[in-house]
């Protein structure tokens, strides 16, 4: 199961690198299409990752493990990056205010209000940490209670909020978005639970992978009004992409091994490079988009993953002290 759960990583978080890298012209192409497919299921996917890994790593151990201790690492890990980079951003993009997409003032007002309103930050993606901090912290509390709840209940509750709720309704916190996700987080924890995955390695892999695919595609064209479109998406998104890492393991395949690990880090610095394309390549340099697209998703992944390289490796030295500080690694 590891290598399935690491293919799951790299893969989703190369889509979300090449779904922030559409700025500009290049969504006026026919490649917005693959946006829309990318955006149809790339976060349930992380969610469903981090539910599932929950319920490898702490829900067997719930006795040996305190709520405090639990909670205390997941808080670095999430909140320590979330609040030191949106600090340099914040103060880097309040400075230069002419190449940002969303120019916000150098004062206390806008500082905290991207603090505290995620789906504002200065760098939008990072609504996903305090999210995914929140519901860590409803689902410690839940496992923590003495009620056994039955889970197939649970899923199907948490599928009716997903549908009626506006994930961005209630910015605060992005309340909402943790309402909204919550489904997505169970699921993961649904599918370790019932060994799912282990069920989808059949003699039909090939044929149903190609099927969800093709499904997946035809959602994107659906309405955006059109009822359950989201959770359609999501929900088949999710298993093609169960499927492809599947396949990528029945075929022995490696090229994207070396990734492996990076997925977090590449996660919170992809921003950098990409911005550096928008404006540099495309605002001052006036480059094609294909140009600045091919180099934004390249530099988005490998430059985080050079990063991580180097503050992985031996020996140790203050730089990469203050990295995994940043970061929120041990």
């Amino acid at each position: 199961m590891i290598k399935i759960i690491s293919f799951l990583q790299v893969f989703t978080i190369i889509l979300v690198v090449i779904g922030h890298t559409f700025i500009g012209e290049i969504c006026e192409t026919p490649l917005i299409y693959l946006h829309d497919w990318i955006y149809g299921f790339h976060m349930p996917m992380f969610m469903v990752l981090s539910g599932y890994l929950f319920s490898c790593h702490y829900e067997k151990n719930v006795n040996q493990q305190t709520i405090g201790t639990f909670l205390r690492r997941k808080a670095l890990r999430l909140l320590l990056p979330y609040f030191i980079l949106s600090t340099i951003v914040f103060f880097l993009k309040s400075h230069i205010p002419q190449y940002a997409a969303r120019p916000i003032s150098f004062s206390v007002t806008d500082y905290f209000h991207q603090l505290l309103f995620p789906y504002d930050n200065v760098m939008g993606h990072f609504w996903f940490l305090p999210t995914l901090m929140i519901i860590f912290v409803i689902v410690i509390f839940i496992a923590k209670t003495p009620l056994k709840m039955n889970k197939h209940l649970i899923l199907l509750v948490l599928f009716v909020i997903n549908i009626v709720v506006d994930r961005k309704s209630i910015g605060l916190l992005n309340l909402s978005g943790v309402a909204y996700y919550l489904f997505y987080f169970y699921l993961g924890m649904y599918i370790e639970r019932m060994k799912i995955i282990e069920k989808f390695n059949n003699t039909y892999l090939y044929l149903n992978t190609f099927l969800l695919l093709v499904i997946n595609i035809m959602i994107v064209f659906l309405p955006e009004e059109y009822v359950m479109r989201a959770q359609l998406s999501g929900i088949f998104g999710i298993v093609f992409t169960i499927c492809l890492g599947l396949l990528y393991i029945r075929q022995q395949q490696q090229f994207l091994d070396h990734l492996n690990g990076s997925s977090y880090t590449i996660f919170l610095y992809h921003w950098f490079p990409q911005v550096f394309s928008n404006v540099v390549l495309i605002n001052i340099l006036h480059l094609h988009w294909s140009i600045s697209f091919i180099f934004a998703v390249v530099s988005g992944i490998y430059l985080p993953w050079l990063i991580y390289r180097y503050e992985v490796s031996k020996p140790d030295n203050k730089l990469k002290l203050l990295l995994r500080i940043i970061n929120g690694m041990k």
